[in-house]
């Protein structure tokens, strides 16, 4: 399942090459769009953060300051880039925890439900 993000100027990537913003997420990944083409294929850093700084402070907390991410796809968009990612070397629970706390940051509220959390 893929979830779209309500305000698309609410939720920061931060990457090496630049800041954009998340446009939706999934369980192993999201996309995002930055100003700077990504190469397909190469990894990277990213970092996510709220407009109010929330999220990072919850992600740092949970040891998720900086995800490692592999770039699947990119593409065009006017004078922007859409890239595609998929999150590396996170466990199941890692991966809960990002996807509960941006449903809880970025949804759109018609999928205000989140995802539900393993014990």
């Amino acid at each position: 399942r893929r979830w779209s993000v309500l305000d698309k100027e609410n939720i920061q990537v931060t990457t090496l090459s630049g800041t954009g913003h998340l446009l939706n997420f999934s369980a192993t990944g999201l996309s995002f769009s930055l100003k700077t083409m990504l190469a397909r294929g190469a990894t990277t850093t990213l970092e996510l953060d709220s407009a109010d700084g929330v999220l990072r402070r919850h992600l740092n907390s949970a040891g998720l300051a900086k995800i490692q991410v592999e770039v699947r796809w990119v593409q065009t968009h006017g004078k922007e880039y859409i890239h595609g990612i998929r999150y590396l070397d996170l466990n199941n629970r890692q991966l809960e925890i990002i996807t509960e706390l941006l449903c809880q940051f970025g949804l759109e509220k018609e999928q205000s439900s989140s995802p539900p959390l393993a014990s």
